[in-house]
């Protein structure tokens, strides 16, 4: 049984007298988001330059139909799965990606790694990927932006400009991701969306039941996975307000992920 990061993470210092074991590690980074590069693909990038030298690292890198691929560290083993982005409309199928999880299934399945890190979730990777290197045993870490994991948007502010304080209702966040705002849809493709409300289920559009089953599958994917990691304290915060555990571990904190890999790797 793999022991929570949480517990790791309260003792530090058997973190630090941890003995050296090889590990064979699988990075999965985003793709982009709106246009904007994820910073998953710079933390994989700084995490397989460092540790290649001392471990097996293989990175599996999402990209959008328009990014360019990036040069990994030598040594890293790399591949890259291309995807197209479904439009903001499309709640759902923004944070499920079947060509990234079938590529990340056959990599574990093929040759099973002793870790799986997946350094986006949501918006920018799917939800998926964890659960089902978790299904083949292998121990999961799962760095998370609240941004991505529960919001639409991926901003956490509203259709008004205000912050949101309340991240887990569907409701409202259908009511917000309706309404015509740059970044979100169009006027013409709000009004349409109303419209569509009376449709219910069937409709294409970010509907109060899209917004539902996305807010499940987000929390709930977060809620069975052991090790989940955040940048800061106030991004712990808001995912404990949702009811997901999590441990500030920050993406670029290159040693203390090297630290709980080789843990991880141990505990197989």
């Amino acid at each position: 049984m793999h022991r929570s990061i949480i517990a790791i993470a309260r003792r530090d210092s058997s973190l630090d007298r941890a003995t050296f074991v090889r590990v064979d590690i699988v990075l999965v980074s985003g793709r982009a988001v709106d246009g904007r590069q994820h910073p998953s693909a710079a933390a994989a990038m700084a995490i397989a330059g460092r540790l290649v030298g001392s471990h097996r690292v293989r990175w599996l890198c999402v990209l959008d139909r328009e990014q360019d691929e990036p040069c990994p560290p030598s040594g890293v083993e790399f591949c890259s799965v291309r995807t197209t982005v479904p439009p903001f409309r499309s709640a759902l199928a923004r944070i499920f990606e079947l060509s990234s999880e079938t590529r990340l299934m056959e990599l574990c399945r093929d040759d099973p790694p002793d870790v799986v890190h997946c350094i986006a979730f949501g918006a920018a990777a799917s939800v998926q990927l964890p659960w089902l290197a978790g299904r083949l045993g292998i121990p999961t870490v799962v760095s998370v932006d609240p941004a991505d994991a529960l919001c639409h948007r991926g901003t956490l502010v509203d259709e008004r400009g205000a912050t949101c304080t309340t991240l887990d209702d569907a409701v409202r966040c259908a009511d917000c991701c309706l309404s015509a705002t740059p970044g979100g849809l169009g006027p013409i493709a709000a009004w349409l969306g109303r419209r569509f409300m009376v449709f219910g289920d069937a409709s294409p559009w970010p509907s109060r039941t899209a917004m539902l089953n996305r807010l499940d599958s987000t929390i709930g994917g977060l809620v069975v996975e052991r090790n989940v990691i955040v940048d800061d304290e106030r991004d712990r915060v808001l995912l404990e307000s949702v009811g997901v555990a999590a441990t500030v571990l920050p993406r670029n904190d290159v040693e203390r992920l090297g630290k709980l890999y080789e843990r991880l790797g141990r505990s197989e």
